[in-house]
């Protein structure tokens, strides 16, 4: 998270491989730069099986309370385990049919971990205003701490 500021927007990134679901299973190319326009909440996650638990309260949480509140989820697939990625291609297009406001993206080549500074494995979550600017960001294991930080900022760009 060394690149992320808050109140400035994301570092620019480009998904040209895999990229944004379209639905029916197909991605087109990715700029950073779509997600300003509506407040967002942005996860990024490696596609590795230790990852998801750290942001399964963040996501119970904002699917609770703001059920209609837009999120990006960005799976970086270079650190998934061989073959996972096809499984996350199957999960993004079955939560693109319940949820098709919402972006679901692919990182084929970790562009968005290293444009933004992440860890490797990691799992990072900001909250994004209209503007695309980040209003709260955190990296790694959420808590009860982190979860009403992300709520707080939510309800302040709603």
């Amino acid at each position: 998270m060394a690149n992320v500021t808050v109140g400035a927007p994301l570092p620019a990134f480009t998904l040209q491989k895999e990229g944004k679901n379209i639905g029916k299973g197909k991605y087109e190319p990715f700029s950073s730069s779509e997600l300003a326009g509506e407040a967002t909440i942005f996860i990024a996650m490696a596609g590795h099986p230790a990852v998801p638990p750290k942001m399964e309260p963040v996501n119970k949480a904002v699917s609770e309370k703001f059920p209609e509140f837009r999120v990006a989820s960005l799976i970086n697939t270079k650190e998934s385990p061989m073959g996972a990625g096809i499984f996350v291609k199957g999960e993004f297009k079955k939560a693109y049919k319940k949820a098709p406001t919402n972006l679901y993206l692919l990182d084929a080549e970790a562009v968005a971990r290293d444009t933004l500074g992440l860890e490797k494995l990691s799992a990072f979550v900001a909250v994004l205003n209209a503007a695309g600017e980040v209003v709260y960001a955190f990296e790694g294991q959420t808590g009860d701490t982190e979860v009403a930080a992300i709520l707080e900022a939510i309800e302040s760009v709603k």
